[in-house]
This record gives structure tokens, C-alpha cells and sequence, in this order.
């Protein structure tokens, strides 16, 4: 797929979410003389999400965070896997007619802090779109993402803003 991008003039591709190993095989083609025809990667690679919560279903195991307490160590052992940025669910699968277990609010705001302390972003799936309102009043870095399924109203006319405050 990157080299399908670079040729339709894509030269960055952003991932939110992918296996390390797969990410780990792309960048090392990418750093080798065979990558120089495909577009560059930027990863998340493992999302933070609950236990048993949206991103767990896929086929492979990925590291689930329990508490706030644990975020700090959590976010740094995703730098450590080589994310770019930090991807986190907040999403309980509702909107989709699902039921998933999602992070607790205290969870979410220690993750992002935790992102932040290590000067990376924090970039937050929310589901039910209602939930945009309490992340960007507190703040944070949001990127909002609605579900195509939600009604118009849910999607703040339809945008899917980058919105970053201090």
C-alpha cells in the first residue's frame, strides 16, 4: 500500500493501529534501498483500550490498560514498541449496536497525560460523538472521529476537525 500511496503522490501514510510486528517489517524495508519507492509511515501501533474493549477483537493479542495508575508505564512502553503517537479508544460500541468495555474517564485523562509528559500526541477515538464536548473542554489534543452510522447532529455537521489546545 505504500508504494500504491507514492505513486498517487502520498508521501506520509498515518496508522492508528496495527500489529508491531507487521509495523516493524514495513520500517525496516522503509530504511533499507527497497523502501525508497514507497510513501513514509507514521504509527500508533498497539491503541491503549480496556481490557476486552474496542481493538481486542481483531485475532491478536494486544496489551490492555486496567487503570490510571498504570498509564504512565503503559504510553511509555508503547514508545518503546516505536509508536509515533499514541492512539487511544474511548468507545463503549454503542453507536455501532455493540457492547464493548471501554477506559474510565480518570483512565483517559492519565493516558493522555502520560502521552504529553513525552512530548507525544494523544489522539483519541470517542464514540458516542456526544463524549467530543468532554475531551475538548478539558483541553486535550483531540482528533475527532465520528462514526459514518451516527446521525448528522452527533457530528458536529459532519467535520472531523484536529483540534489542539493548551
Amino acid at each position: 500500500m505504500l508504494r500504491a500511496a507514492l505513486v498517487f503522490g502520498v508521501t506520509t501514510e498515518l496508522d492508528m493501529f496495527a500489529n508491531q510486528e507487521a509495523i516493524r517489517s514495513i520500517r525496516k524495508e522503509l530504511a533499507s534501498r527497497q523502501g525508497a519507492d514507497m510513501a513514509d509511515l507514521r504509527s500508533a501501533v498497539t491503541l491503549v483500550t480496556a481490557p476486552g474493549g474496542h481493538g481486542t477483537e481483531y485475532g491478536f493479542p494486544i496489551p490492555t490498560l486496567a487503570s490510571a495508575n498504570e498509564a504512565q508505564a503503559f504510553v511509555d512502553a508503547r514508545i518503546g514498541e516505536g509508536s509515533d503517537y499514541i492512539k487511544i479508544v474511548y468507545d463503549d460500541g454503542k453507536v455501532y449496536g455493540l457492547a464493548f468495555p471501554t477506559l474510565s474517564k480518570e483512565t483517559l485523562k492519565g493516558v493522555i497525560a502520560a502521552a504529553h509528559k513525552r512530548g507525544k500526541l494523544a489522539i483519541v477515538h470517542i464514540a458516542p460523538c456526544k463524549e467530543h464536548g468532554m475531551q475538548s473542554r478539558r483541553g486535550r489534543t483531540v482528533w475527532r472521529t465520528c462514526s459514518w452510522t451516527a446521525p448528522r447532529s452527533q457530528t458536529s455537521g459532519g467535520s472531523l476537525p484536529l483540534t489542539t489546545r493548551s
